[in-house]
């Protein structure tokens, strides 16, 4: 997971601020997940477009996740409050 993690970060980082992709683990109730986070370097152009990335790819219980935080710079809270959203994540089967 976290070499698919960093190749991933690796590809953008020709538009990035960052000169190397720094991957973080994040802990999972029931798997493990890796992302990382990189700025761009243009300038945003109006509230749609965001400088800054969050992104990764983790397993929850046999199943695949990937997830993506947009944000302005200074957000610092959303991130985090994004990042223990995906941390508590839960698969469940439905009954039969």
């Amino acid at each position: 997971l976290r070499g698919m993690v960093e190749q991933q970060g690796s590809d953008l980082l020709a538009t990035a601020t960052q000169a190397a992709i720094e991957v973080k683990p994040l802990p999972l109730q029931s798997g493990a997940a890796f992302y990382y986070h990189l700025t761009d370097r243009e300038p945003e152009r109006d509230a749609g477009d965001f400088k800054e990335l969050h992104q990764g790819f983790g397993e929850v219980s046999q199943h695949a996740i990937t997830f993506t935080v947009l944000t302005h710079p200074g957000e610092a809270r959303l991130v985090k409050q994004a990042l223990d959203s995906v941390s508590s994540i839960q698969i469940t089967r439905e009954a039969r």
